[in-house]
């Protein structure tokens, strides 16, 4: 059941994501390494609930790497290599962080 909510929370996370990356100009989300870290993270914090760890991590990578496709056939957006390495390390950050959390309060 718990599994339930972590994947509902994991999908509109990722919804999210999709909407502000492909928003044009001004609307679009705020750009810089510190929103792709923060996206990501919380991305690979919400997936590593509920899914093997290697698997998130290459998962939330791809769709790193499907969004910065996408966004390379938009005129008024950039596909940036950086963008993409920045959102795998803070996939790999935030389920670390996760597991590492879940390890300090396992014994509670």
């Amino acid at each position: 059941m718990v599994n339930r909510y972590w994947r509902a929370a994991t999908l509109v996370w990722m919804a999210g994501i999709l909407v502000v990356s492909l928003l044009p100009g001004p609307a679009g989300p705020p750009s810089g390494t510190f929103w792709h870290l923060v996206g990501y993270g919380v991305l690979g914090a919400l997936w590593g609930q509920w899914q093997v760890a290697w698997i998130v991590w290459l998962l939330a990578t791809g769709y790193g790497a499907a969004i910065e496709g996408l966004q390379w056939l938009l005129p008024y957006r950039l596909a940036e290599a950086a963008d993409l390495l920045t959102n795998a390390l803070g996939a790999l950050a935030g389920l670390l962080i996760t597991r590492a959390w879940a390890k300090l309060h396992q014994g509670r």
